[in-house]
């Protein structure tokens, strides 16, 4: 071993022998790797691309240009490409066209992932597998032109490719991974081109493919992964007796014994459809976008509705739900704009999350079998006027009735213990609420932007009132349900409260009247209240308004207590 002596007579190792010898041992390696007749992984450099080399193939690993138009080279360093690398070319944002060389055989993972410029690309005969995420989001690509046959695309090959109009799939293809052509909106593909061949169907693999058309026919051996055909335009999708999962009747596909309903084509034709009797459960987004659906007859053997079930069912104008059913799922009939009235089974239990936002409900007539309502309930139903909350119901979470802007009258639970936050937010018509006693809070924005709202009459429960609870409005009296002193000690929040406390405040107990009718003077109906107030209105006013009836009951040419004695039994 080589020593030095330095010049205090300390022995120390040479380093620069050190550097030497890593030097020869690099150069023993390399010669053994060529005898051998191998290259492995070596980084190279070719104008603008990044490869390696292994078994004489070259395989690019990165793309450094700015080209729109792009004819990847058929070799680089006298090596042919087999190969275009894991995210070779991903997050290019100048490519447009590109157009792969005979003899690439692989494509790997992500090699195109987002590039979002990138509007067409033709791939070789000697292509017949896509990689997972090859094209993802690259949301300009309209046309992929294969000149061979693909047997398998991976998952999530496709995935938002939003402008991807046509992929030719022939008899070979085989396999069709998760998602791969989930959210490929514009592609037309016809799904009688899913042949008895293909093993594998993923999850949400045609899953928004709104254009896809023709009859999918899927045989006994495939299996299928769950939401594979959501809110795909198929017309009909079949299964093959003998599958071991799905049945399906009409297209329609079901569980192997139709307890559940699974899927319901979107792209299917008809406007009406009563689902069988032994259905017992309507699965998650079961209906999802069925584009022509405007009535559906729900039996009394369903008990389950869930997530989604009919949820964007852009033609759905009403709805019966059959007293089986006692809770409603998040988003059951979410975004139904043409959905104008339900009638609610007298058992029902609880309302979900979004089950009715962005629908065009008029009026809700709630059970009072009804415990709770979960948030954004009835959001954006803009032509709904009239929400009256039975007693029944305890929990009413955030944001419930927001932008429910002719929404005029509310009647709210007598046990609700708050008003959450932004419950009755940018209710524009709302111009007075009655907050019951046993409500202890009013939380942020819960009646924010309530352009008209003008009186409020609060419990003497209240304790604390959120940020903002009251912005936007036009208060000018408050009606607090107890003493002045009490008032006082309520937590307000004082941002975005200033309506609430520069309105007039009256103190002490506040009576809602309820007028009865107490007798007949002449032609003057007379009412009076358990308070010992009365008023009087026509006879003929009240019978009019109320039905436009006629003012002589029992048709004698006189109008007197006769026809009031009439008009206490029947109306």
């Amino acid at each position: 071993m080589l020593r030095v002596l330095n010049y205090r007579g300390k022995i120390k190792r040479s380093k620069k022998m050190k550097k030497v010898a890593a030097l020869i041992l690099t150069f023993i390696m390399l010669v053994s790797a060529v005898s051998g007749g191998i290259i492995t992984a070596w980084a190279l450099t070719s104008g603008d691309f990044e490869y390696t080399v292994s078994e004489n193939k070259a395989t690019i690993t990165a793309y450094n240009g700015s080209a729109e138009v792009l004819s990847i080279p058929s070799t680089l360093g006298g090596y042919s490409v087999a190969e275009i690398g894991e995210g070779a070319f991903q997050n290019n944002i100048t490519l447009q066209r590109v157009t792969v060389p005979a003899g690439v055989n692989k494509i790997g993972a992500r090699a195109f992932y987002s590039c979002v410029m990138l509007r067409s690309i033709s791939l070789p005969a000697t292509v017949s597998e896509l990689s997972e995420k090859t094209f993802a989001n690259c949301s300009s690509l309209e046309r992929v032109t294969a000149a061979g046959s693909l047997t398998k695309i991976y998952r999530e090959a496709f995935n938002y490719c939003s402008s991807l109009q046509s992929l030719n799939l022939t008899s070979a293809l085989t396999y069709i991974g998760d998602n791969a052509f989930a959210n490929c909106y514009a592609i037309q593909i016809n799904m009688e081109k899913l042949s008895g061949d293909i093993t594998y169907i993923g999850s949400q693999a045609f899953r928004n493919c709104y254009k896809a058309y023709g009859s999918a026919n899927i045989s006994a051996q495939t299996t299928v992964g769950g939401l594979a055909f959501d809110a795909c335009g198929a017309q009909a999708i079949n299964f093959n007796s003998e599958h071991p999962k799905y049945s399906s009747e009409n297209g329609i596909i079901f569980n192997k014994d139709k307890t559940s309903l699974v899927r319901y084509p979107a792209g299917r034709a008809n406007t009406e459809y009563t689902i069988p009797s032994t259905v017992a459960q309507i699965d998650s987004y079961a209906f999802h976008r069925a584009q022509q659906l405007e009535s559906i007859v729900i039996p009394e053997s369903v008990s389950i509705i869930g997530d989604y079930a009919f949820a964007s069912c852009l033609m759905l104008d009403n709805v019966v739900l059959p007293s089986s059913v006692d809770e409603l799922s998040d988003y059951a009939f979410n975004s139904c704009p043409m959905l104008k009235s339900v009638s609610f089974p007298e058992n029902l239990i609880s309302i979900g999350a979004h089950a009715f936002g962005y629908c065009d409900l008029r009026e809700i007539n709630l059970p009072s079998s009804l415990e709770s309502i979960g948030k954004y309930a009835f959001y954006r139903n803009y032509n709904l006027t009239e929400a009256v909350l039975p007693n029944s119901v305890t929990e009413m979470d955030s944001f419930v009735f927001e932008d429910c802007r002719a929404l005029s009258s509310v009647t709210l639970s007598e046990n609700l213990g708050a008003v959450a936050w932004g419950t009755f937010a940018n209710c524009e018509a709302l111009s007075s609420i009655v907050v019951p006693e046993g409500c202890t809070e009013i939380e942020g924005a819960a009646f924010m932007g309530c352009k008209a709202l003008e009186s409020v009459y609060l419990p003497s429960t209240l304790e604390y009132v959120g940020r903002n609870a009251f912005s936007d409005t036009k208060l000018v009296e408050v009606y607090y349900n107890d003493a002045q002193t009490k008032w006082e000690i309520i937590d307000i929040n004082e941002t975005g409260n200033r309506p609430l406390q520069s309105a007039e405040i009256h103190f002490g107990g506040w009576h809602f009247h309820s007028y009865s009718i107490s007798g007949l003077n002449n032609d003057m109906l007379v009412f009076r209240c358990s308070c010992e107030k009365s008023y009087s209105e026509r006879f003929s006013d009240y019978i009019n308004v109320r039905g436009s009836l006629p003012v002589d009951l029992n048709a004698d040419g006189i109008v007197n207590a006769k026809d009031y004695a009439i008009l206490i039994k029947n109306y």
